[in-house]
């Protein structure tokens, strides 16, 4: 699984996004793309609704999050 922030322009750079599925951190990313791959068997994910949190940190330890869901079916 491959993830990948877009940010838009701020006052001061973001330096990292911290990625975090279903609450628990995933890894971090840092510029220029701020893309993360994840291998599906380390993340042990059970059928149903998970969640996706990115959080852009800049220069000044801002913060700034999206959320998003998602669902896992069998094949």
């Amino acid at each position: 699984i491959s993830l990948q922030a877009s940010v838009s322009r701020n006052r001061f750079p973001i330096t990292q996004v911290d990625y975090f599925i279903d609450g628990v951190f995933a890894g971090s990313a840092g510029p220029p793309s701020y893309s993360l791959s994840l291998e599906p068997p380390s993340l042990g994910f059970a059928l149903g609704e998970h969640s996706l949190r990115a959080v852009a940190i800049d220069a000044v330890l801002n913060k700034g999050t999206q959320e998003v869901s998602f669902l896992v079916r069998e094949r």
